[in-house]
């Protein structure tokens, strides 16, 4: 299969959230995503989508959130893009991994978890 691209622009409210997670779920019927996969890439689009809800310094229904979803017969990437305040979550000092998604909740850590449950994270 060759790389496909799917794109969606959604509002900055919480309503997000579970537009974000339809989406995912809707593309991991349509390209045979494993559930482990399509769970791990709601759980950092849902944790990244409300760090910027939270933190990126936009007027709540005025900012916009896109997510861009690139899927090959080997991979599936997730990029989130947001025209909030810049910073970069990457280049904090690390603390220890959570030994499962609940405890990493509970500690408050949205980017520890994504670090954790994402193959690759990176800033730009």
């Amino acid at each position: 299969m060759a790389e496909t691209a799917r794109r969606l622009t959604l509002p900055g409210e919480a309503a997000a959230v579970g537009r974000a997670r339809d989406w995912i779920q809707a593309l991991g019927a349509e390209f045979a995503l494993a559930p482990e996969d399509v769970h791990r890439l709601e759980l950092c689009a849902t944790e990244l989508i409300g760090n910027i809800l939270r933190h990126a310094g936009a007027t709540p229904g005025d900012a916009r959130i896109e997510l861009r979803a690139r899927v090959n017969e080997r991979t599936a990437a997730l990029e989130v893009i947001d025209a909030g305040r810049a910073f970069n979550p990457i280049a904090q000092s690390p603390a220890p991994p959570a030994a499962a998604a609940d405890d990493a909740r509970a500690e408050g850590s949205e980017l520890r978890l994504v670090q954790q449950f994402a193959d690759e994270c990176s800033y730009a």
